[in-house]
């Protein structure tokens, strides 16, 4: 979900070049419409959280309200306020700061596939699930964001290896 049509084309085209299914909307209502209309399940959300009407937060809990309380989700954002940090880690959201680097998000993308490959009791092999593994992985670790800053959520620390967590 992203308000600017630019940064939503640019998303959605980067998305789409990784081979993922893409849904890309402007705000959370025609989010839920398109979720609904699609008739799969829902992987993961990336959510800018300054929105037209709300925040991304707001958004991330309603979807996941009515699909699935699970559901991954990332805040994209600016905004690097403490408040905006803790709404996020309140509610199990990892947080990427803009301008948002390729790598970092690959990184958490192939994070997601991990725990799901994981939660469906499959072996994983991180080095497949991650592309520019090492640039990727040490831009993440340099970004700070929640996911990492919770050890009992990090998934693929290192090349081969998946910590599995509580979380799962």
């Amino acid at each position: 979900i992203e308000n600017d049509p630019a940064i939503l084309d640019g998303m959605k085209t980067l998305l789409t070049a990784w081979d993922a299914e893409v849904i890309a909307v402007a705000d959370p209502d025609a989010a839920i419409a398109a979720i609904e209309a699609s008739g799969s399940g829902v992987t993961g959300l990336l959510v800018d959280y300054h929105l037209d009407r709300g925040n991304g937060v707001a958004a991330i809990r309603d979807i996941r309200r009515r699909f699935g309380e699970n559901i991954p989700a990332i805040l994209i954002t600016a905004d690097r306020s403490p408040n905006v940090r803790a709404a996020a880690r309140e509610e199990n959201i990892a947080i990427l700061n803009k301008p948002v680097k390729p790598a970092s998000l690959r990184a958490l993308l192939g994070q997601w596939r991990a725990q799901q490959l994981v939660a469906a009791g499959q072996e994983v092999e991180v080095d497949r699930l991650l592309v520019g593994d090492r640039r990727a992985e040490d831009e993440l670790r340099n970004d700070r964001h929640p996911v990492e800053e919770d050890p009992e959520r990090v998934v693929a620390p290192g090349r081969g290896t998946v910590a599995t967590t509580k979380n799962l």
